[in-house]
């Protein structure tokens, strides 16, 4: 049992894998980004802490994923729905560009 055991854990990611922060050693996470959304009566929405988004239907849904995990799965969690024919344009904004409001 022990050998079908070490090759899976041998290969499982661990947080030894990321960089750590000398002063409180703990994971370096990075900065999750927000999406700006230009709607065709040219209003602009900003989602905050959103890094991933999917269209669901006629709904263009945004999610909070995992830690650095772009992949949404059951475990994202919602965060709001736009109706997809009513975006113009859409665009992802790094945490630098936001805390500059470029």
């Amino acid at each position: 049992m022990a050998a079908l055991i070490a090759p899976l854990l041998s290969h499982s990611r661990t947080l030894d894998d990321r960089p750590f922060d000398q002063s409180t050693d703990e994971p370096i996470r990075a900065a999750i980004p927000d999406f700006e959304v230009v709607l065709v009566d040219g209003t602009t929405e900003r989602i905050g802490g959103a890094s991933a988004y999917a269209q669901e239907g006629q709904m263009t849904t945004f999610f909070r994923t995992g830690d650095d995990d772009p992949i949404i799965d059951a475990w994202s969690e919602r965060l709001t729905s736009i109706r997809t024919a009513d975006i113009k344009l859409l665009r992802r904004r790094d945490a630098s560009e936001s805390s500059q409001g470029t």
